[in-house]
């Protein structure tokens, strides 16, 4: 049997003491009575070791780390236990979480992953978890394919509530030279072709805070156009999409531009986009490992929700096409 001392916690950090006490406090606050937890500190210049340090004596370790992904790098060197646990340090969780998952962890064999959906709330708002009643369902996935294909087309889960097994955690690449800071969403399927992933339905149990500071939404570190095609290329290989499937392919097609082109225009900083044009992002798909049939991409663009795009008048999908290459500018342009 499973308990919550077999599930290694870390907070990973970095310049966040106004966010990172309320993160503690809500792993503190679990029913399943954690007992340590590890905040990996990558080279903070506020005062998130002195936030840190008032929770010494309820089992509250700080760690210095060095480094480009010395969190993340630090995490490996130091997890010994079964299970592990990459927190964010501006979010929360519900106090029920841990306990639900190790119910989950004890009742399904060779778990290794476990994760939940998750609520979104602004900065200046604080949710009130305690007494929150949520609900227990879960999906359970036994395949890595069943789980990519629930993520990609489906729903949005949350990097941050993920529990790995530890010996699956420490065999996975983060490849962030090849995802950017997408690298999120292709780690956890890795995990996930490790043994069965189980999905927590209620987005109450995982609360991510949005603010100024959220590395997600910053435009200070541009991916490039290949990093943000890799990511869709990644799904198309991990579930084996084919022309040969024509309505799996169409409908992948769809959610490939969505993605893509939403990752060029909340992502790309303008001066990029004035050196990195949709263009040239539509040629990057076309240049990808997928195999794109044009024919049908143009397809998908214009079932897609961006066929409004480029002119309000209607236009037949092909002329579309060669007015967003003959523009290079923004597919999202209005």
């Amino acid at each position: 049997m499973f308990s919550i001392d077999d599930i290694q916690i870390f907070i990973t950090t970095h310049n966040r003491a106004t966010y990172v006490q309320a993160s503690i406090e809500s792993l503190l606050s679990q029913t399943a009575g954690v007992k340590k937890i590890v905040v990996l500190d990558n080279e903070s210049t506020d005062d998130t070791e002195s936030v840190v340090a008032r929770y010494a004596d309820r089992g509250v370790v700080y760690v210095k780390t060095n480094g480009w992904l010395g969190n993340f790098n630090t995490a490996k060197k130091l997890a010994n236990q079964p299970y592990v646990m990459l927190f964010h340090d501006d979010d929360l969780l519900h106090p029920q979480y841990l306990e639900l998952a190790l119910t989950a962890l004890n009742q399904y064999k060779n778990t290794s992953l476990i994760a939940t959906r998750y609520v979104e709330f602004e900065d200046a708002s604080s949710p009130q978890l305690t007494g929150l009643s949520v609900s227990k369902k879960a999906q359970y996935f036994q395949t890595q394919k069943a789980f990519a294909n629930f993520m990609y087309f489906q729903e949005r889960i949350c990097y941050a509530s993920a529990i790995y097994r530890t010996d699956a955690f420490l065999n996975t690449s983060l490849e962030y030279e090849r995802f950017s800071k997408f690298n999120d969403w292709p780690f956890m399927v890795k995990l996930a072709g490790h043994g069965t992933s189980i999905l927590f339905e209620d987005p109450q149990l995982m609360w991510v805070r949005r603010h100024p500071l959220q590395d997600t939404w910053t435009r200070t570190n541009s991916p490039s156009l290949e990093q943000i095609v890799n990511w869709d290329a990644f799904f198309y290989d991990v579930l084996q999409i084919t022309p040969a499937n024509p309505i799996l392919y169409k409908t992948f097609m769809v959610k490939m531009l969505q993605f893509s082109m939403g990752k060029y225009e909340d992502f790309l900083s303008e001066e990029s986009k004035k050196r990195l044009t949709s263009k040239a992002l539509l040629q990057t798909i076309l240049n990808s490992s997928m195999e794109v049939d044009s024919s049908i991409l143009l397809e998908a663009l214009r079932h897609s929700s961006l066929v409004n795009v480029v002119r309000q008048k209607p236009l037949h999908w092909r002329e579309r096409l060669k007015e967003i290459i003959r523009r290079p500018r923004s597919l999202f342009s209005r």
